[in-house]
């Protein structure tokens, strides 16, 4: 008896997270299915092989439940079950996984975050792009800035440019110079757009509204992304300066890009990350 009590209270957490997925996949109530993936994200590695089970699940919502629970599991299976995620045919569920990668941001996360974004699927690299933006790692960035420079997805360049901006890289400083060259032009949609728009929805805001200065709207969802211009406005964020480029104005590539030029060569050498 007292060993089996011992089994009982070993492994009740266990018993609670199988529990707890049931409930999930046999409720319909959004608060109810809150409740439930809270409880199990609270056991982190312990609810991995009860949530193990969803990720088949034919309904998306419960993948992403499943996959919302990993990010709160440390451990190695769940680390093996996000890499497994990253590929599932709905993308918001890919997303999520993507992005739980990039939270733990170690080095085999952005070894996998960097596979895919270098992949020949140019809206899932777009995603693991964003994913690597937000880890606070040294290979991250040289992944970034490699992207910058070599990717053939016009996309996943702007993506790269984006999250250079966002971490300030002033090590890409030199490379963003040379995508002022780049005259691409990326007519879908950003994971920058992606999370403004659902900011603008959860506000009630339709995000393609009429603006009385259209011109000067900083973002819209149906954009164009012009690389060169991302690469300036990234250079303008780093650095401080301007070289010639205002979003308020119609500025000429050819000025912008010898402008730069001409301070990258003022700062002395082009492994120089410092402004004048």
């Amino acid at each position: 008896m007292v060993l089996l009590w011992v089994v009982v209270i070993l492994s009740r957490s266990t018993i609670r997270a199988h529990w707890w997925v049931h409930r999930l996949q046999t409720t319909d109530s959004a608060d109810a299915r809150l409740v439930y993936f809270y409880r199990l994200a609270s056991l982190g590695d312990r609810a991995v092989p009860a949530v193990s089970r969803l990720l088949n699940a034919k309904d998306a919502g419960l993948r992403s439940f499943a996959v919302g629970v990993l990010h709160h599991a440390p451990g190695d299976d769940a680390f093996t079950l996000l890499v497994r995620v990253c590929r599932d045919t709905d993308p918001d569920v890919a997303r999520i996984a993507l992005q739980g990668l990039g939270l733990r941001g170690d080095e085999r996360c952005v070894e996998e975050l960097a596979s895919i974004a270098t992949g020949d699927e140019e809206c899932r690299a777009m995603m693991a792009v964003a994913s690597l933006s937000r880890t606070d790692s040294d290979a991250a960035k040289c992944v970034l800035i490699d992207l910058v420079r070599t990717s053939p997805h016009v996309g996943v360049r702007v993506e790269a440019i984006e999250g250079l901006e966002a971490i300030r890289t002033r090590e890409a400083i030199g490379v963003l110079i040379e995508a002022l060259q780049d005259d691409a032009v990326f007519e879908g949609v950003t994971e920058g757009d992606l999370a403004a728009a659902r900011v603008f929805e959860a506000a009630g805001v339709d995000p393609r509204q009429r603006f009385d200065h259209p011109e000067r709207a900083s973002l819209r969802i149906d954009d164009r992304h012009v690389v060169w211009r991302r690469a300036a406005r990234a250079l303008r964020t780093i650095t401080g300066h301007s070289c010639a480029f205002s979003d308020e104005e119609t500025a000429d590539r050819a000025a912008v890009a010898e402008a730069w030029r001409r301070w990258w060569r003022s700062v002395g050498t082009r492994d120089s990350v410092l402004p004048p």
